[in-house]
């Protein structure tokens, strides 16, 4: 029989299935993999694909399952699938279909025609060595440096393997089971001499007919999901941490190395191809790294490998010859230059229009018009944008090319696509300025194709993920966001939709804070005028109309507990920010504001902050400062409420406060007038009130006591140490609960 057991990423194994296939030259080469990817292997081939690349495939139903097959150019079977190509043979995929390897693990358990013997069995020797020297060590050394019994090596291999109870081995069943019915094809069309089977070396015993074979029968009730799949763009750095089907490696450019090597027939020299290439970037990097210290480490390298018995160095004895002899023993020296040679920087490609969705076709076009092409790179690239029109430009699409870039950029941030992040801008009120990060990862082909399942192209796709967040949760502000988000996106037709559902949700709407937050996404938009090409005169309306809804519910809203002062604060804030709009007709707001702040039945917190509020916009008189607070630290008013007052009028205006005397007579009055449960009730009120002044403001206050007290004190004394008598005067509060201050 004519079978090639392989590891999925072996440079070794690569060189081996060509010269084999070169020897026996068959009429049909079946290599493991999803059969349902045969309709790829046509475009694997292409001149213009550049490695490495994957095949993903994903389920059409949330939550997306996926796998990933992960193709190297030392990969067996592309270089099976390449010669296969080259010399005009058959060539197919024949393990069990994407549609049930990506079926649910606890379903292949559930089925019940399927039944294996299973023993307990010693531990094997290729385990003990694994736990000696290491998985990685043990494979290069035995057998990536064994190029010329490769195959026997590697048949044994797999053979101890199966020797182990493995957790996986009802799948293992079914996969060999369909492999086999897929060869006997072969052999009865071709003939057993004619056709080769390339696949994994732990698979080689399981095919060879020495187990029972599942009937079709038993294949065909095996449960199965709906799935898609495509060819997407892959990574070295991703695949060194790849794992499950088609695993990776941990030093993927290493093996590139060797790889190379094995084809120009100097394995001896890897060593040396090694070192000077950490040399190299270790001087880059500033490093001392002298050809003395190259000369020792490789030398060091091929000491540690015939300690090991090893007929040259494995990866990890290049490893720790670099860290003794460029590190001095310290590996954080030399990490850096090692992971750019063991994992290096490589990233495949793909032509336009290769087995993609039509959203990801979508999102490789909008990079082409948008000359960001250049950008589809794995290492972070800043992007810089200007939003406003380019005067310079002589055509329409170079006018706008920034601001069409922050459209495409914000689609993507909506659809959690993670090419792009913003960055937060260092120039207040700049909204015509934007800086993103770009970086390209094997993640985002995933996250496309996730977000294909939402609309072919990048705009369906948006507006039916915000249908859907309103669907999650129906209120005003989840519909202003997605006002602001296809603002941010240059969906106006969207835009008009969201503000007619707006007016539709805000009808019978009273949540004071739901609506304010709507109108803060608003007030976003207004702050960027006509920068982004987009009427605001729906959106001011709408703005004016909710506001004024704003207004009218707030007295009801301000009715609270403390638990919800909050949320309140946010809102009026928001609606101050508002009143300051041209847009906006300010004078009923102050009106509300006005009776807020003489309102007895209200939280006594937001009648303060109301009262703040004024203060801060000038529209409230110092004599009816003074009698407003006359009257709510006066004795008929509950203490917790003059206190709880204060502190709310204590949240802004910090300056005019602490300057004004006469304001702090009637404050020390009150206090002055409390007894002494009273003032134990009123600390808490009082230490959060003036816990916000900063040492300027407190020094301000201490002078207004000076004076009004007439007495000489340091203004330090408030952080010298605390005297006998003062801890004794504490310990008399011991009764009170200072959990909140």
């Amino acid at each position: 029989m004519f079978m090639l057991g392989v590891r999925h990423l072996s440079p070794n194994g690569a060189f081996n299935v060509v010269k084999k296939l070169d020897e026996q030259q068959p009429k049909i080469v079946l290599i493991e993999g999803p059969s349902d990817f045969n309709s790829l292997i046509p475009q694997i081939v292409q001149k213009e694909v550049k490695l490495p690349i994957a095949i993903l495939a994903y389920t059409l139903k949330k939550p997306i399952e996926t796998i990933l097959y992960p193709l190297a150019e030392y990969s067996p079977e592309y270089q099976a699938i390449l010669w296969c190509y080259k010399n005009n043979v058959e060539c197919k995929f024949i393990d069990l279909p994407s549609t049930i390897l990506l079926h649910k693990e606890e379903e292949f358990e559930e089925n019940e025609n399927i039944s294996i013997i299973k023993e307990e069995t010693p531990i094997s020797i290729y385990e003990k060595l694994d736990e000696t020297i290491g998985h990685e060590a043990f494979w290069e050394g035995m057998i990536e440096h064994n190029k010329d019994d490769y195959f026997r090596a590697t048949e044994q291999y797999g053979k101890e393997l199966r020797k182990n109870k493995r957790s996986d081995a009802e799948k293992n069943f079914m996969r060999e089971s369909y492999m086999r019915i897929e060869i006997e094809k072969a052999y009865k069309k071709f003939g057993v001499k004619k056709v080769a089977v390339i696949a994994g070396a732990y698979h080689l015993e399981g095919l060879q007919g020495s187990v029972p074979v599942m009937e079709k029968e038993q294949l065909q009730q095996i449960a199965k999901v709906k799935t898609n799949f495509t060819l997407m763009p892959y990574t070295y750095f991703k695949l060194s941490s790849q794992s499950g089907y088609g695993a990776g490696n941990d030093a993927p450019q290493y093996y590139h190395m060797l790889w190379n090597a094995i084809n120009e027939n100097d394995i001896q020299n890897v060593a040396f191809r090694y070192m000077t290439q950490v040399t190299r970037i270790l001087r880059k990097e500033g490093h001392f790294a002298s050809t003395a210290q190259t000369i020792e480490a490789i030398a060091l390298a091929n000491q540690l490998a015939y300690l090991n018995n090893q007929k040259y160095p494995t990866l990890r004895d290049l490893q720790d010859a670099v860290t003794t002899c460029f590190g001095e023993g310290a590996n954080s020296v030399v990490l850096s230059a090692r992971l750019k040679v063991e994992i290096g920087n490589k990233m495949g490609e793909l032509p336009q229009g290769v087995a993609n969705t039509a959203l990801q076709q979508d999102f490789q076009q909008t990079l082409k018009d948008l000359r960001l092409s250049k950008y589809m790179s794995n290492e972070i690239q800043k992007v810089a944008l200007d939003l406003r029109e380019n005067i310079r430009s002589k055509t329409e699409k170079g006018a706008y090319l920034d601001l069409n870039r922050s459209n495409f950029f914000n689609k993507l941030l909506l659809l959690e696509i993670s090419f792009v992040v913003p960055l937060v801008s260092n120039q207040k009120d700049a909204s015509w300025r934007e800086n993103w990060n770009l970086q390209w990862s094997p993640a985002v082909e995933i996250q496309l194709v996730e977000a294909s399942l939402l609309g072919d192209t990048l705009d369906r796709a948006c507006l039916e993920t915000m249908m859907l967040a309103i669907e999650n949760s129906p209120t005003i502000e989840v519909i202003a966001q997605n006002i602001l988000s296809s603002f941010e996106c240059g969906l106006s037709e969207s835009v008009n939709h969201f503000i007619r559902l707006l007016q539709q949700f805000s009808i019978e709407s009273t949540d004071f804070i739901g609506i304010t937050k709507a109108l803060s996404k608003l007030y976003t938009i207004i702050q960027f005028g006509n920068l982004r090409r987009i009427s605001l005169d729906d959106i001011i309306t709408i703005t004016e109309n909710l506001f004024l809804k704003a207004i009218l519910v707030m007295r009801t809203a301000t009715c609270c507990t403390n638990e919800q002062i909050n949320g309140i604060i946010q809102g009026m804030d928001i609606l101050n920010k508002l009143s300051h709009l041209e847009e906006i007709e300010q004078d009923l707001y102050c009106e509300e504001l006005f009776k807020l702040s003489e309102d007895l039945e209200i939280n006594p917190f937001l009648a303060g902050y109301a009262t703040a509020v004024l203060l801060e916009e000038k529209l409230f008189a110092e004599e009816k400062l003074e009698e407003i607070l006359l009257f709510r630290l006066s004795s008929g008013v509950a203490t917790e409420n003059s206190a709880n007052w204060l502190e709310g009028l204590c949240m802004k205006n910090y300056h005019y406060l602490t300057i004004k005397r006469n304001l702090w007579e009637i404050i020390d009055s009150y206090i002055a007038s409390l007894g002494e449960e009273e003032f134990k009730r009123a600390l808490l009120f009082l230490r959060r009130a003036f816990s916000g002044f900063s040492p300027n403001n407190k020094d301000s206050v201490i002078d207004n006591l000076k004076a009004i007290w007439k007495v000489e004190i340091n203004n330090t004394v408030i952080n010298d140490e605390v005297t006998t008598t003062e801890i004794e005067a504490f310990l008399g509060l011991e009764e009170f609960d200072f959990d909140d201050i």
